[in-house]
């Protein structure tokens, strides 16, 4: 877990240094951290499961799941435009956590801390990014109904051809229709 944790930490550093960075690149990586991420935690799974401690194995789902959505989360934040880089347990925090855990025989007390925290930061993460993008929006259909009044037409056909107000225009984008 050393090795591999401190490679993989490093292969982004590198790029950089090197000038070899490439948005394929970025994502190869990102796609790989995710398995290097799954690989960890099903092989506790796997070994909590031969020894018969199941509520192990449910821990280690649970914390595996957390690491998971903890990436998900700001992955899909990201692509909705507002940054989502909020929380704790990120890759390296994890992966240093996972480590220590080893290192000291703790791996119980270790997947307590990444099934709680992991999930709290997707929590978080969900939170912020409402906040990002439908607080701003509520605030801002607030500001423009404070503004000015929008005009009532009896007449169907010039309410038809006239332009919707752009708070309409915003709720609709940012639901992805």
């Amino acid at each position: 877990m050393i090795l591999a944790g401190s490679c993989d930490l490093l292969d982004g550093p590198v790029a950089r240094r090197q000038n070899r960075v490439s948005k394929f690149g970025g994502f190869l990586e990102s796609i790989l951290d995710r398995y290097a991420d799954l690989m960890l935690f099903l092989g506790l799974l796997v070994y909590y499961v031969r020894v018969n401690r199941f509520p192990y194995a449910i821990l280690a789902g649970v914390a595996m799941a957390g690491a998971v959505m903890v990436s998900y989360a700001k992955a899909r934040a990201d692509s909705l435009g507002p940054s989502s880089d909020v929380g704790f347990w990120d890759r390296p925090e994890r992966l240093v956590l996972m480590i220590v855990g080893g290192l000291v025989n703790q791996m119980g007390l270790t997947l307590w801390i990444l099934a709680i925290g992991s999930n709290i930061t997707v929590i978080h993460r969900i939170v912020h990014t409402w906040g990002q993008t439908e607080g701003k929006l509520r605030k801002q259909v607030a500001e423009s109904r404070n503004a000015e009044p929008v005009p009532f037409s009896t007449n169907v056909s010039a309410q038809a051809s006239e332009e919707p107000t752009p708070h309409v225009l915003t709720r609709s984008a940012g639901r992805g229709n």
